[in-house]
């Protein structure tokens, strides 16, 4: 009998590796998940590869554990487990006959994500947010790479930037202000601009207060205004476009050439500090109820105008991966379901009325995951009652179902 291939020998090894009974009892916890050649460990929404067969080499990550344990205070019961992990790993790699390589010199097999280091983001006051995870990995196209570039640029030189960015729901705006405030270690503000009945509440308030044992009426000042004269600040208007224009518009003398402006009850102007980034954050088209359509006076106080779009669907498919540890024949099933809702949504008569987010593939990618659900089920708890059944057999939610099972 001949020989099998070295390249047979070595993927039967690593499935053998994989699908052994000591391997899987390990693996049948729900931070854990094996995936293609490599096994994760998934935690607060990130995931880290701690396991790794290339050929007939393999690799652990002691060193990434013992960081999540440092920074992160990784359970008791999931160090336990890890610990096992990695015994149960070398006892089978051994009776295989796979080497042991250590994760620094496994090469061009290692994963980004594991040679990735994470970068410390500073602590600022407590009115400031700190990034979300997302924040750290968002995915940069080559143009809007140069572009902010060149923002980062004018801003360590004291210019202030005013930026609007514009794209579908879940496409990743504000996330992409924050990750330019992460890459920066700047401190960050975001303000929800459809909590906002009045462009006086963006800077403060009068309230009664006791003075000399006696009530008086005095100015409040909010934490906008401290973030504004924050130098090199990023402030965020997230959704801007649900504020009234009238109320929008009385911030343009921050956004434009004064740079200040004044407060009736204030006793001072309020100033932009140098080198503060203004992004607004606007979600553009008739499937946004609740929204104003942005005017000419406004847009032409944007010093850029950046948009967002979906992801293409190789591309969303790593995302899913990565994200949420969800193996890459079931994500790109998922992704292949957005991307045909997408465009049934695009058509010049659509069939149904609005696309679905990465934020909605994500949460979808987890219910799977996490509830072990298919994809029509988990569709089911997440967005699929989004779409209306109105119309029976030709109604939206008939037509996503129909999607479903075109992708098998």
């Amino acid at each position: 009998m001949k020989d099998e291939p070295p390249e047979t020998k070595q993927t039967t090894a690593m499935r053998t590796l994989f699908e052994s009974n000591e391997l899987q009892a390990v693996l049948r916890v729900k931070y854990l998940v094996q995936d293609g050649d490599g096994i994760y460990y998934l935690r607060k929404g990130r995931r880290r590869q701690v396991v790794q067969v290339s050929g007939n080499r393999y690799t652990l990550a002691p060193e990434l554990l013992q960081k999540e344990e440092q920074s992160e205070r990784l359970p008791v019961s999931h160090r336990k487990k890890i610990k096992i992990l990695f015994e149960v790993v070398r006892r089978v790699a051994e009776a295989l006959g796979l080497k042991a390589v250590p994760y620094q010199d496994f090469g061009d097999g290692a994963s980004q994500t594991q040679r990735q280091v994470e970068e410390p983001y500073p602590v600022f006051p407590e009115y400031f947010v700190r990034p979300s995870s997302e924040a750290a990995d968002y995915h940069l196209s080559d143009q809007m790479r140069n572009s902010l570039t060149t923002v980062a640029r004018l801003v360590e030189e004291g210019e202030k930037e005013v930026i609007l960015i514009t794209g579908p729901t879940g496409t990743g705006k504000t996330t992409l202000a924050e990750h330019f405030a992460f890459k920066l270690n700047r401190p960050l503000f975001i303000v929800d601009c459809g909590a906002y009945n009045d462009a006086l509440n963006f800077f403060g308030a009068k309230d009664l207060a006791m003075k000399e044992g006696r009530q008086v009426i005095e100015w409040v000042e909010h934490e906008f205004v401290t973030a504004v004269e924050t130098e090199k600040a990023v402030v965020v208007l997230d959704e801007a476009n649900r504020l009234h224009p009238t109320y929008l518009n009385a911030l343009f003398p921050l956004f434009d050439h004064r740079g200040r402006i004044f407060i009736p009850g204030m006793a001072r102007p309020v100033m932009v500090a140098p080198g503060v980034t203004f992004f607004v954050t606007m979600n553009l088209g008739s499937a946004y109820t609740g929204t104003y359509q942005a005017d000419s006076a406004f847009l032409d106080r944007m010093t850029r105008h950046l948009e967002t779009n979906y992801l293409d669907p190789e591309q969303e498919k790593r995302l899913v991966v990565e994200r949420t540890g969800l193996p890459t024949l079931h994500a790109e099933r998922l992704t292949k379901l957005a991307a045909r809702i997408r465009e049934l949504a695009a058509r010049e008569d659509p069939l149904i009325r609005m696309g679905i987010s990465t934020r909605q593939i994500l949460k979808t990618a987890e219910y799977m995951l996490r509830d072990r659900l298919n994809l029509e089920k988990a569709v089911r708890s997440t967005f699929l009652n989004n779409y209306s059944s109105e119309g029976g057999a030709s109604s939206e939610r008939a037509t996503v179902l129909q999607a479903i099972q075109a992708v098998g």
